[in-house]
């Protein structure tokens, strides 16, 4: 537990540093936010008379003043957001700048030494590519990437393998294929767990430590797989003793789950990119983040429609209300053309529905329907109009909501006498049928000969 009064000494100490409640909040955020929670935050403002910001019409003489406090634009734009758009809005934004220290790196900061300092904090390439990418891209394109990460431990991937093997004294071997050697090493050395490795048994059964040996550097796969064959048979015939279970050959486990061979499989079967990412979205956004989505899906035809005046009247024709129409296509391209009042004319917009739709066109219409629903998907005005005046059980009495309590078994009994036998009630009356159920009234109401 923290020493309150510490804390509450430090608070102070700081405060005592700050004019303004911006300046406190931004330079002792931990102090400010210990204050705050702790309910004395106003008691500190109050006893060092710590200001608000205070409000200004900016003009361009006070943010040229206001900016020359300030060293760089993220200092600005944390102490006011509305002086750093009123630079914007007055367009010396540039001048202000120069003035100023530019966090951002230069092009040709990016030199060979520059790039190694900063690549020597990484142990990988993708390491240094996910926290430098600047550097990564400039030595990269520079040709000097092997120099600036020749000190970085090499990794497989997808289409590489390693071969290496396990060495004991007494004459037994193990021989196995990884994409990333480091990885491989901890498991098989681990001693903890419930399914221990054959390196792991061994080392237990003769507390031994074996000698690690890297056989091969990192190949494509076909390689791999017969260089690991080679070696187990080389073992063989030299007289050592195999720990292995299986004959050698098999490619191991990777991070990539989707390969560039199964999304171009899965691509081949769609027509359309639309079609390929709601039907496999899975494989679609592992193409999206490899970068292969153009490359798999250029047998895929875009369909573009050269929409025309009369093409977009007689899609109209189909729809009957504004918000429905607004939902196609061609309600874009009308726009477009500057036809949309005239394409809108024979529909009713949702606003004007409230006001000219009445009770006797609503009920005319709603009974070319069985549902409430399918009168909402084919006419929403009428469905919202006669929802907002409560005409909705008036104009569908069957499908009325039943509240809690309704279905007693008396009800349920003279309900089932409708049906004949219990399949033809439960596919007919589903919400009764789980009620007697739930109940069981079920072998009351329909005994078992």
């Amino acid at each position: 537990m923290k020493n309150f009064k510490n804390t509450r000494e430090k608070c102070f100490n700081a405060a005592s540093k700050c004019t303004f409640k911006w300046e406190f909040k931004t330079k002792f955020y931990s102090e400010y936010k210990y204050s705050y929670r702790n309910n004395f935050y106003h008691e500190l403002c109050e006893f060092f008379k710590l200001k608000d910001l205070p409000t200004l019409k900016y003009n361009i003489d006070t943010c040229f003043k206001i900016s020359s406090q300030f060293k760089t634009m993220k200092e600005l734009r944390n102490y006011s957001l509305s002086l750093y758009n009123n630079i914007r809005r007055f367009g010396i934004l540039d001048k202000i700048k120069k003035n100023m220290i530019s966090l951002r790196k230069s092009k040709e900061y990016w030199t060979i030494d520059n790039c190694k300092i900063y690549s020597k904090q990484c142990k990988t390439r993708t390491e240094f590519q996910k926290r430098f990418p600047n550097a990564y891209q400039k030595s990269l394109k520079s040709g000097f990437i092997d120099e600036v990460c020749s000190h970085m431990q090499k990794i497989g991937n997808l289409k590489k393998r390693l071969i290496y093997c396990y060495e004991f004294i007494d004459k037994n071997v193990y021989v196995g294929l990884t994409y990333n050697f480091n990885k491989r090493n901890v498991t098989h050395l681990c001693l903890n767990k419930k399914k221990l490795s054959p390196v792991a048994q061994h080392i237990i059964k003769t507390n031994t430590l074996p000698i690690s040996k890297l056989l091969t550097d990192y190949i494509f796969i076909d390689d791999a797989q017969k260089k690991e064959k080679f070696y187990i048979e080389f073992y063989r015939k030299s007289g050592w003793i195999l720990l292995n279970t299986t004959k050698g050959g098999e490619i191991g486990t990777s991070k990539i789950k989707y390969s560039f061979d199964i999304c171009k499989n899965e691509a081949l079967k769609h027509m359309s990119k639309k079609d390929f990412r709601d039907k496999s979205p899975n494989i679609y956004n592992a193409a999206l983040r490899h970068k292969w989505i153009n490359e798999i899906c250029t047998h895929m035809k875009q369909k573009v429609i050269k929409w025309t005046k009369e093409m977009c009247f007689n899609v109209a024709k189909n729809y009957n209300s504004v918000s429905e129409f607004s939902k196609n296509s061609a309600s874009d391209a009308a726009q477009r053309m500057g036809i949309y009042k005239e394409v809108v004319k024979h529909m009713t917009k949702l606003r004007e529905a409230n006001n000219t739709l009445d009770y006797e066109y609503c009920k005319k219409i709603s009974l070319n329907f069985k549902t409430k629903r399918e009168l909402f998907l084919s006419n929403e005005s009428v469905y919202l109009k006669s929802r907002t005046n409560n005409w909705l059980n008036e104009f569908f009495p069957e499908n009325k909501y039943k509240p809690n309590g309704y279905w007693t078994k008396d009800r349920c009994l003279e309900e089932t006498k409708k049906f004949k036998n219990r399949s033809e009630f439960r596919i007919n009356c589903k919400t009764v049928y789980t009620i007697v159920v739930r109940n069981r009234w079920l072998e009351e109401f329909f005994p078992n000969n």
